[in-house]
C-alpha cells in the first residue's frame, strides 16, 4: 500500500500516529542493536530511527547517529570530546572527561577495565568504517575459535538469523568442531508448524544466510533446542540475554555428534 501513491502519505500518516511517534522530531535506539531490516522498514514510513552507543561507565557520552547524518547499521560517530581507538583484538577502547572512577571496593576489576594510557575497555568489538563510524560486531568474550583456528563473531550472525520468526531464541557454537552451529529455541509460531515445515523454513535460513557470510562462518547445523531457555533455568538474564557459558556447559558434549550427522537441521 506504501507504494500506491494517493494511499502511501495516509497510511505514513496512520502508522506513525499509532506508534506514537507521529510528532517525535528525534528518535533513537540503544542497549541492543536493530537488524537493518527492521530500520530500512522505519525509514519507509518516514521514520529515522538513530542507532547510538554507550555504557553506564562512560556516562553514555560514546557514539550516536544524528538527524541528517545516519548512517543504518551503524551507532555513528564519536561525540565531541570522546578519544576512541580499537585494541589489536578489536575491542573498543573510549576515553572521555566523564569515566568512572572505578567500581566499589574492587581495586582488581578497575583495574582490568582500564588500558594502561587511561582508556576504557568497553568488552565490544568493532570497526570504524572510512567515514568514521562506528559499527559494533560482537562481544569480545562471546567471540569463539573453531578447530579451523578461525574467530567467529556470533552477534552479527544471530541478528541475521532473527529475521526467521519462527525462531526466539539463538546461541551459536562452535568451540571443538571446524564450523559454527546454530542452537535455537523455536518462536510460538515455529512450535505451531509441523516440524517438516518448520525443518524447511530453518534450512531456507540457513541457506539463505551462509551466502552472505565468510567461508569459516558458514553455518553447518542447526539445532532446535527441546527446552526453552527461561531465567528460570539459568539461560537467560533477567533482561532475556542468552547466558553463552551456560548453554555452552550444557550442550558442548553434544557438538561433535550434531556436526557429524547428516541432516542439516536437527531436533535435540
Amino acid at each position: 500500500m506504501l507504494k500506491i501513491p494517493l494511499l502511501k502519505n495516509l497510511i505514513k500518516n496512520k502508522l506513525r500516529k499509532k506508534l506514537g511517534l507521529r510528532d517525535a522530531r528525534i528518535i533513537v535506539s540503544g542497549a541492543a542493536p536493530m537488524a537493518k531490516s527492521l530500520l530500512h522498514w522505519y525509514a519507509k514510513l518516514g521514520i529515522a530511527v538513530n542507532q547510538m552507543y554507550g555504557m553506564t561507565e562512560d556516562c553514555i557520552v560514546s557514539h550516536t547517529n544524528v538527524p541528517g547524518a545516519n548512517k543504518i547499521g551503524s551507532v555513528g560517530k564519536p561525540l565531541k570530546g570522546v578519544l576512541t581507538k580499537l585494541s589489536p583484538e578489536g575491542e573498543i577502547c573510549i576515553k572521555n572527561d566523564c569515566l568512572l572512577l572505578g567500581y566499589f571496593e574492587a581495586p582488581e576489576a578497575t583495574k582490568a577495565t582500564f588500558t594502561s594510557d587511561g582508556f576504557l575497555k568497553t568488552g565490544d568489538v568493532g570497526e570504524y568504517d572510512h567515514d568514521g563510524y562506528l559499527t559494533i560486531t560482537g562481544r569480545l568474550k562471546d567471540q569463539f575459535k573453531t578447530d579451523k583456528g578461525k574467530y567467529i563473531a556470533p552477534a552479527p550472525i544471530e541478528l541475521a538469523l532473527s529475521k526467521n520468526t519462527d525462531i526466539d531464541q539463538i546461541c551459536i557454537v562452535g568451540t571443538g568442531i571446524p564450523q559454527p552451529i546454530a542452537l535455537i529455541t523455536p518462536s510460538l509460531a515455529g512450535k505451531e508448524k509441523p516440524r517438516l515445515e518448520l525443518s524447511s523454513s530453518l534450512e531456507t535460513t540457513r541457506s539463505e544466510l551462509n551466502q552472505t557470510l565468510e567461508k569459516h562462518e558458514k553455518i553447518e547445523k542447526v539445532v532446535v533446542m527441546k527446552e526453552e531457555w527461561t531465567v528460570d533455568n539459568g539461560c537467560i538474564t533477567p533482561t532475556l540475554k542468552v547466558k553463552r557459558n551456560t548453554i555452552e556447559q550444557m550442550h558442548r558434549a553434544y557438538y561433535k555428534s550434531w556436526f557429524d550427522l547428516s541432516e542439516t537441521v536437527l531436533f535435540e
